[in-house]
């Protein structure tokens, strides 16, 4: 009984593990280029005033 809480809880945190893994893997930044700020910068200043 005591083998299967270990094996249990090692797969858990095998599948955990893994999660973070696979999540961390498909993250990437999305980069905006000046020129397009710019851009937004000055609608948002169109809306205000």
């Amino acid at each position: 009984m005591d083998y299967v809480k270990r094996f249990a809880i090692a797969g858990i945190m095998g599948v955990c593990v893994s999660l973070l893994f696979l999540g961390g893997r498909n993250i990437q930044a999305e980069m905006i280029e000046i020129d397009q700020l710019e851009i937004e910068m000055a609608k948002v200043e169109e809306i205000i005033s």
